[in-house]
C-alpha cells in the first residue's frame, strides 16, 4: 500500500514538472535562436560596412606641401590661379565642383592599391601618386604590377605602406582647391588631378551681356540735351533704349521715330543711335566680312613670296 501511494506520488510529481521542463526548454531554444540571428545581423552588418570602405569618409592631406624633386610645368594647359570643373570622382563631393588651381607639375602619375596601415581595409585603384612620392625611386618609370612604397600621405593611412601600381601616366598633375559639392565645404590643396579629369568653369551666360543701370547710361548721355546732339551718342553694350529714355527727356517713342529704329527692345554696340542697323542688315554685313574675308585668303594664296633674296637698298646688317 505504502509503495502504491509513493509511486503515485512520484508520478505525480513528475506529470507536474514536465510542464515546466517543457517551458523553460523552449525558452532555452528561443534564446538560442535569438542570440543566433543576432550574430547573423552582427555579421551582415560588418561585411556592409566592409563593402563601404574606401575614401568615404576620410579626411584628405591639405598641407599643401610639394615632393622634393617634383617639376613646375612650363606651359601647363590650366595655369595656377585657373578656374576649373572637376570632371571625375576620386572622394565624394569631388564630381562636378569648381574650384582653383593652386600649381601644375610634369611628372608620372600612379594608379594604385594598398592596405590602409590603420585600418587594414584595401584601398583599390587610388588616383593618384606621383613618381617623386615613391620612397627611393628609380630614375625610370615604374610598370602595371610593381611594388612600391610610398612616401606620400594624401590620406591616412598612406604613408609607409607597399601599394601595387595598376596604371600609368606621364602627364600634368594639379593640385586644386575646390568646394565639395556634398557638404558646400572647401578642400583645400587635393592632390592630384589629372589634365583629363579637368574642365574649365562654365560660366554663367549672364556674364556675356549685362544691362547697364540708368547711372551708368546718364553718365555718358547727359551732355546731350536735344535729339539732334543725341543722335551722335555711340551704344555701348549693355545699353538699352529705356535706360537711354530714363537719362534723358525722350521717350522710348521718341527716340525709335528720331531714329528710325524698328525695333525697341534691339540696339548695337559701337553704332551711333543715328547709324543704327536692323537686325537684317546687321546679318547681312556680318556675310559680306566673312566673304570678303575668304575671298582675302584666297587671294593670298595665289601670291608667290619673293624668294631672290635681294637686300633693300640702305639696309645695313649687325
Amino acid at each position: 500500500m505504502k509503495k502504491t501511494i509513493i509511486s503515485g506520488l512520484l508520478s505525480v510529481a513528475l506529470l507536474s514538472s514536465y510542464p515546466l521542463v517543457n517551458k523553460v526548454g523552449a525558452n532555452t531554444l528561443d534564446d538560442a535562436d535569438n542570440a543566433a540571428q543576432a550574430g547573423s545581423k552582427t555579421v551582415a552588418s560588418e561585411a556592409t560596412d566592409k563593402s563601404q570602405t574606401g575614401h568615404e569618409g576620410m579626411k584628405h592631406d591639405e598641407s599643401g606641401k610639394i615632393p622634393e624633386g617634383l617639376v613646375e610645368a612650363e606651359n601647363p594647359t590650366y595655369p595656377e590661379g585657373s578656374e576649373v570643373t572637376i570632371q571625375t570622382d576620386h572622394m565624394p563631393g569631388m564630381m562636378g565642383a569648381t574650384g582653383e588651381v593652386v600649381g601644375a607639375f610634369d611628372s608620372i602619375a600612379y594608379e594604385i592599391t594598398y592596405n590602409d596601415t590603420k585600418t587594414g581595409e584595401e584601398i583599390a585603384n587610388h588616383k593618384w601618386v606621383v613618381h617623386e612620392e615613391v620612397e627611393n625611386a628609380q630614375d625610370e618609370p615604374y610598370q602595371v604590377g610593381d611594388k612600391v612604397v610610398l612616401e606620400a600621405s594624401h590620406m591616412p593611412g598612406m604613408q609607409g605602406v607597399t601599394a601595387t601600381i595598376d596604371s600609368v601616366e606621364d602627364t600634368t598633375v594639379y593640385m586644386v582647391t575646390y568646394t565639395d559639392t556634398e557638404t558646400d565645404d572647401t578642400v583645400e590643396n587635393h592632390k592630384w588631378l589629372t589634365e583629363e579629369e579637368l574642365g574649365e568653369e562654365e560660366q554663367d551666360s549672364s556674364q556675356f551681356w549685362r544691362a547697364r543701370t540708368v547711372e551708368e547710361v546718364q553718365a555718358d548721355v547727359s551732355q546731350y540735351d536735344i535729339l539732334e546732339e543725341l543722335q551722335n551718342y555711340e551704344v555701348v553694350g549693355g545699353d538699352t533704349l529705356w535706360a537711354i529714355s530714363q537719362s534723358t527727356n525722350f521717350s522710348v517713342d521718341d527716340l525709335t521715330e528720331a531714329f528710325n529704329i524698328k525695333n525697341a527692345d534691339l540696339i548695337f554696340a559701337n553704332y551711333t543711335l543715328e547709324n543704327q542697323p536692323s537686325l537684317e542688315d546687321s546679318y547681312e554685313n556680318q556675310i559680306i566680312s566673312e566673304s570678303k574675308k575668304t575671298r582675302d585668303m584666297d587671294n593670298m594664296g595665289d601670291m608667290k613670296h619673293d624668294e631672290s633674296g635681294e637686300i633693300t637698298e640702305g639696309l645695313e646688317g649687325d
